[in-house]
């Protein structure tokens, strides 16, 4: 029996290694990507919400 990919299970978090990536290409810290996805996250519900009220 087995599966025939093998057991190792590869890029279960893609989160966290898009995350790694963009630290290793970018150099930032993780404290200022997490920062800028909060202001980039409230931006578009921001935009979301007027577009859907407007």
């Amino acid at each position: 029996g087995g599966s025939p990919l093998g057991g190792r299970r590869v890029g279960t978090d893609h989160g966290r290694d898009a995350r790694l990536v963009l630290i290793k290409v970018t150099g930032v810290d993780r404290e200022v990507i997490e920062k800028w996805l909060y202001v980039i996250i409230t931006l578009a519900l921001v935009t979301g919400v007027m577009a859907f009220l407007g």
